[in-house]
């Protein structure tokens, strides 16, 4: 291999692109990269390709383009929602926190076009756990989970004492007062 690792790298990223044309649909399994990458190598032989060192073709050749679409689409609909919160926000200590979270996706995202990040484990798990960090301080969804945290307490409570109905959000203290009053009656029978 006396060839750089850029060239290396590009040969291998064009010799995926006919595995990837092989199995258009379904990929040829996670994990069955190096074994169905083996028949399309033109470089480096003598030596086992494991990864494509591009984890979007990777994806792409293993999940076809119907799981890499599910995965692309799950990876859009979160960044739209950890996004949208970091400018709504008015806290800093949730506004902060978040930018690192998404600086940090955002870094991997970028790292992944020219290595396999996501197939080593570490880096899988602190993606996943930056992940989490990022959702838990997106403002919008601690509001809507306190809210539905409340409203099912309401609901809980309501036949218990119906001046909790007063605690209840004010769109669905109607909702609250109808069963309160269903149970009371129940209660009468």
């Amino acid at each position: 291999l006396q060839d750089s690792s850029t060239e290396i790298r590009a040969a291998i990223w064009r010799d995926t692109l006919p595995l990837i044309s092989e199995y258009k649909v379904f990929g040829c399994g996670l994990g069955g990269f190096e074994s169905a990458f083996a028949k399309h190598q033109a470089v480096a032989n003598g030596y086992t390709v494991e990864f494509a060192h591009n984890d979007y073709l990777q994806y792409l050749a293993e999940l076809g383009m119907l799981g890499f679409s599910l995965l692309a689409a799950i990876a859009i609909l979160f960044a739209r929602d950890a996004l949208r919160p970091l400018f709504a926000a008015s806290d800093q200590n949730r506004r902060l926190p978040l930018l690192a979270c998404i600086s940090a996706l955002a870094g991997m995202a970028l790292h992944s076009f020219v290595d396999f990040n996501t197939y080593i484990p570490a880096n899988a798990l602190a993606l996943a756990w930056i992940a989490g960090i990022a959702s838990a301080n997106a403002p919008e969804r601690v509001r809507r989970s306190r809210s539905t945290h409340d409203l099912q307490s309401c609901y809980r409570n309501a036949w218990k004492a119906p001046e909790t109905l007063q605690h209840a959000p004010a769109s669905s203290q109607d909702e609250l007062q109808t069963l309160a009053r269903a149970v009371s009656n129940r209660g009468s029978r």
